[in-house]
């Protein structure tokens, strides 16, 4: 999830997709998008978004269609930074969706102009899995070749310290955030979660990974799965474990209520990621670990950006991961977890 300086609503709040329904955009704002990006067309939001007025698609006369981001100019500079990451990956085919133009100012906003994309969100399937662990691995192979990786590097292990901190902070009651701040000091208590140094040994090498693969930052297109949104990518120097394990229960395990379709289809997942990566593949029965740490770190960001609970749907649905990283064990063929 992402790590801002002060919390905002998630683009797309809950863990299943919702198709976007889009609806006329304000005239005013229609106008202001169209004079900004130089294009005539029709401009539509999407209505069922969590920012309002954010999110929008804009076709133009000749039917060509975009879909535009408009963000707060404080977050110009690390989209800025996402975008150039996309576009250079994009440029080596690796599977992306880049910005199609240079930002442009809109009032206190910056508008992301990109080709809009026709796909649906992943299922739950055999087939979608094994697409989704070939393409991930094709992403890391890219990222892995990017100039800035060093820096990527200091990056993560300054952020890893910093959410360290806000664990210790929560652990020792000197910080206590959310809606069950008991139940949050337990879990950071327990040394058996951990997404610190001492993963990484366990997990193995740290590569550059996207860092925020929810449902919604990744399409299937006719062509194959694509990744957005690589906000995170600048400190995500991570074992590949955590991006595949993210993948598994944000694609599989918390769409699907059967354990042994979920467990075959996330097999396939790590199979494919293993083939198609040429390193040996994540045993299932060890990710239920890996993702009460992922869980973890994410309420460490909420409890250092949201420490009053004010956006609940975010903590219920990372409180909702972590038990059910425990409660669907069976899935992974591994024993159950107690919360």
């Amino acid at each position: 999830m992402s790590d801002p300086r002060a919390p905002r609503p998630s683009a797309w709040p809950g863990l299943e997709p919702s198709a976007p329904r889009f609806e006329p955009a304000p005239a005013e704002l229609a106008r202001a998008i169209e004079g900004a990006l130089g294009v005539r067309g029709r401009v539509e939001r999407i209505a069922n978004a969590g920012e309002a007025d954010s999110y929008l698609r804009l076709t133009a006369g000749d039917g060509t269609r975009w879909f535009v981001k408009a963000v707060p100019a404080e977050r110009a500079r690390e989209m800025e930074q996402a975008e150039a990451i996309a576009r250079w990956l994009a440029q080596r085919g690796a599977p992306v969706v880049a910005a199609a133009r240079e930002p442009r100012a809109l009032g206190a906003r910056v508008l992301l102009t990109y080709p809009y994309v026709e796909a649906r969100a992943p299922a739950p399937t055999i087939a979608d899995a094994r697409a989704l662990g070939a393409a991930l691995a094709k992403l890391h192979a890219a990222l892995a070749a990017h100039p800035d990786v060093a820096a990527w590097r200091a990056d993560t292990a300054r952020r890893l310290e910093d959410l360290e901190r806000v664990r210790a902070e929560l652990a020792r009651g000197e910080l206590r955030a959310g809606p069950d701040p008991e139940r949050l000091a337990l879990w950071a208590r327990d040394a058996a979660i951990d997404f610190g140094a001492r993963a990484f040994a366990a997990l193995g090498t740290a590569v550059p990974s996207h860092g925020d693969l929810n449902l919604f930052n990744v399409l299937v297109t006719a062509g194959g799965p694509l990744f957005l949104d690589l906000e995170e990518v600048h400190h995500s120097v991570l074992p590949a474990a955590f991006d595949v394990a993210t993948v598994c229960e944000r694609a599989i395990l918390v769409r699907q209520a059967d354990d042994a379709a979920a467990h075959a289809a996330m097999a396939a997942l790590a199979a494919a990621y293993a083939e198609a990566s040429g390193s040996p593949p994540l045993p299932l029965a060890g990710m239920p670990g890996v993702l009460r740490a992922l869980a973890l770190r994410a309420l460490c960001v909420r409890a250092r950006i949201d420490p009053r609970g004010d956006d609940a749907r975010e903590w219920a649905k990372f409180f909702a991961l972590m038990d059910g990283a425990g409660a669907r064990a069976a899935a992974f063929g591994a024993r159950g977890v107690s919360a």
